[in-house]
């Protein structure tokens, strides 16, 4: 049993400038950096234990920190880049938790054009995407049971982590129409004896027009820093 007096603050923060890299003109590329910061105090009694106050981080959406850029390649193509950190406003530590690389929310880089974006690097997986955006309460690894059960860091019964390594991604976000399509595959960059090689690839549809959604995403998991279960050489995962 437990009592929560939740006190959230949080900012967004969105700060745009108009930059150039060498050899580029002053307008042909952007920088954005951005984020949200979210932190709770409370008052709870864990099962058998004494009430204590704590302050935590992230409750109501996880905080994280963001630099994006794009540079006009012309003929329509633009180059694109993403870095984004989690941060733990009650300690001021990096990460969901001590084991998070730095960028772990994203690290990638790509082109975007009237075909849509594809990077490499370190991207949300397809089925977290579907999972935060129809889901209300967002990216709350405190409060979201659909996020606590698939990706909770004790609790987590989805391998492969919420982003995926060495990945490639693809969407058709660019465009504003109500049907979107989300691709992504990673390398498994390990011996083809270990029972965890092989790439990850995974794939959302969604319709989006107005009032109505709707959303399906599958996802074949081969690699992860979590080790599959023993027999085990894959994981599926649907979701709809």
């Amino acid at each position: 049993m437990s009592r929560t007096f939740p006190a959230v603050a949080s900012a967004l923060v969105a700060v745009a400038a108009l930059g150039a890299s060498a050899g580029a003109n002053a307008q042909s590329a952007s920088y954005v950096l951005y984020g949200v910061i979210d932190a709770s105090g409370s008052r709870s009694r864990p099962v058998g234990g004494d009430f204590r106050w704590e302050l935590n981080s992230g409750d109501m959406t996880t905080s994280y920190i963001g630099f994006r850029g794009t540079e006009d390649l012309g003929g329509g193509l633009r180059a694109v880049l993403k870095l984004e950190s989690y941060v733990r406003v009650d300690t001021g530590n990096s990460g969901r938790s001590a084991t998070d690389a730095y960028f772990g929310r994203n690290a990638n880089v790509g082109f975007s054009g009237a075909f849509g974006t594809t990077v490499l690097g370190r991207s949300e997986s397809p089925l977290y995407l579907s999972t935060i955006h129809f889901n209300p309460f967002g990216e709350s690894f405190s409060y979201s049971p659909a996020v606590r059960q698939y990706y909770g860091a004790t609790s987590g019964v989805v391998l492969g982590d919420r982003s995926w390594n060495n990945s490639m991604n693809y969407t058709n976000s660019t465009s504003q129409a109500p049907l979107r399509v989300n691709l992504a595959a990673n390398f498994g960059e390990k011996a083809a004896d270990n029972g965890t090689a092989g790439a990850n690839v995974g794939g959302s549809v969604s319709y989006i027009a107005g009032p109505f959604a709707a959303t399906v995403a599958a996802e074949r998991i081969r690699n992860s820093a979590q080790p599959l279960p023993d027999g085990f050489y894959k994981q599926l995962a649907y979701q709809a």
